[in-house]
């Protein structure tokens, strides 16, 4: 299984050209049907990805439902919020 990170502004807010601000950790954000890259969904990237995408916080994800993967990230119909990392290692 594949392991996602979401990147936040310190208020749980899009920091990279989105909109929004995500809700709560382990609560669903709302769905978004016909997802699709860099315009409609929830977006999230995998480990190898997450340092084009680096910012203020860096947040474990969980995703489910109809999702496309592209070269730098990937977009979801549902997404949440798992844990907030205080710092980003090897070990993480």
């Amino acid at each position: 299984m594949t392991q996602y990170y979401k990147v936040l502004d310190l208020d749980r807010s899009a920091y990279h050209r989105g909109k929004g601000k995500w809700l709560l950790p382990e609560e669903w954000m709302t769905p978004i049907r016909g997802v699709e890259l860099c315009k409609r969904g929830y977006h999230v990237v995998t480990r190898e990805q997450l340092v084009t995408w680096l910012g203020p916080t860096i947040w474990k994800a969980e995703v489910r439902g109809e999702g496309k993967s592209g070269i730098d990230k990937s977009v979801f119909e549902e997404a949440r919020l798992i844990e907030q990392y205080e710092k980003w290692d090897s070990t993480t």
